[in-house]
């Protein structure tokens, strides 16, 4: 991570394996547990095959100095039913 000032806000770019993720497809970023409180990414996104953009803010009343963080990545995909919902309008009266 670079040094960010307090309310710095700054943009990354890493190379990460995107796997099968599509370009432009959102990502979710998850800091360790420490820094959860200092640091706030948003949007993150598969900038290019093997690439993820985010921007990052530093929420802390310090300043961050620069330091190795371990950072995890996963797709942000929608959620979807397992079962669509059924309409039965000839079983209106009925149930």
């Amino acid at each position: 991570m670079p040094r960010l000032e307090v309310n710095g806000i700054t943009n990354i770019d890493l190379p990460v394996q995107t796997g099968l993720a599509p370009i432009g497809g959102p990502v979710v970023v998850v800091f360790p547990a420490q820094f959860r409180n200092v640091l706030r990414a948003s949007g993150a996104y598969v900038f290019d095959q093997d690439r993820v953009r985010f921007t990052v803010a530093n929420l802390a009343i310090r300043a961050f100095r620069e330091k190795e963080v371990s950072i995890r990545f996963y797709p942000q995909g929608k959620r979807r039913s397992l079962f669509p919902e059924i309409n039965f309008p000839d079983l209106k009266g009925i149930i």
